[in-house]
């Protein structure tokens, strides 16, 4: 299997509800993009391609330690449910912020599953940002804080 990061943009972002599961297994975490993809809400946020390559969905890119990425990932993959296709893990393109500037690289995502969810214009959240109320929000400019080294 191919060593990725995880691109995170719900309740697994700094700060969420299942944070601490991954928490304890980052070496590294940095603000994120996830282009060319919609973020959906409906209870759960979920994400899809999106036919305007224009569109993003703003998170966080975890970069796991070696010792507990595989342990990690199997957490991962059950509590979004890949065995029943609630959520399938993909390998996306994402973008990240080191420092001064964004750099390109490939991090699993966890897209929504076609047969569990709507993928309608009135559940988009435009912004895509995520929070916990399901509302989109704007960061304010220049906000965006450069990658983190977990270690610290």
């Amino acid at each position: 299997m191919e060593r990725l990061g995880v691109f995170v943009y719900g309740t697994l972002r700094r700060g969420g509800a299942n944070y601490p599961l991954l928490r304890r297994h980052t070496v590294a975490e940095y603000d994120a993009r996830l282009p060319g993809h919609r973020l959906y809400v409906s209870g759960l946020p979920y994400v899809a391609p999106s036919p305007d390559p224009r569109d993003e969905v703003t998170g966080e890119l975890m970069i796991l330690d070696e010792a507990g990425y595989t342990p990690a990932l199997a957490r991962l993959d059950r509590l979004e449910g890949t065995a029943s296709g609630l959520y399938e893990r993909v390998a996306c393109l994402v973008r990240f912020r080191d420092g001064d500037g964004w750099k390109d690289t490939r991090a699993w995502v966890y897209r929504g599953g076609r047969g569990h969810f709507r993928y309608t214009d009135d559940l988009v959240v435009a912004s895509g940002e995520f929070t916990a109320g399901g509302a989109g929000r704007s960061p304010a400019p220049g906000s965006r804080a450069p990658g983190r080294d977990a270690r610290r």
